[in-house]
């Protein structure tokens, strides 16, 4: 009689680890499917990304080829407007042509070698203050942390003041 319970148990247990292997097997082929899935999606939507940053940059460098439209700073805002309107026409009409990142350095370049003087101080003393900005919020919320890469910021801030009076 022992022997029949333990022959019995152990053909229990026998069955009892196979159905366990065939669970872990189909958990595992679950679990691969839908990482599997994730992965691609993930990468879909980088690409995706990718393509409307370009998209993005271009329409961006193609206003900045443009002529200023407001010499004073009362009509700022509805420059700002009309450019917006412009750039969401042109997004959309130009859905097919995205430049390469080649394309948009090479437009940057232009522009930059063409408004040389007052743009890029201004940008410069943009940046700057931008900078400053997020200096002060960084050192006000996160100081321990953030002081590892303010000095990051402080170089960057003395390679921007060097071109400026360099170039």
């Amino acid at each position: 009689m022992a022997n029949t319970t333990k022959n019995r148990m152990q053909a229990d247990w026998d069955q009892a680890k196979q159905e366990g292997k065939q669970r872990a097997s189909r958990v595992r082929e679950i679990l691969q499917a839908a990482a599997s899935e994730t992965f691609s999606e993930v990468k879909a939507e980088a690409a995706d990304i990718h393509v409307l940053t370009r998209k993005s940059l271009g329409v961006w460098l193609e206003e900045l080829k443009e002529p200023s439209e407001a010499a004073d700073t009362h009509n700022h805002e509805s420059t700002v407007e009309a450019k917006s309107a412009r750039s969401a026409t042109a997004s959309e009409t130009q859905e097919s042509s995205v430049p390469t990142w080649r394309e948009l350095f090479f437009q940057s370049l232009g522009i930059v070698r063409d408004r040389k003087g007052d743009w890029t101080q201004s940008l410069i003393q943009y940046w700057k203050e931008q900078i400053a900005k997020f200096d002060a919020d960084m050192t006000q919320k996160d100081s321990d942390r953030y002081r590892k890469i303010k000095s990051v910021l402080q170089r960057l801030t003395a390679w921007l003041e060097s071109t400026r009076t360099h170039g």
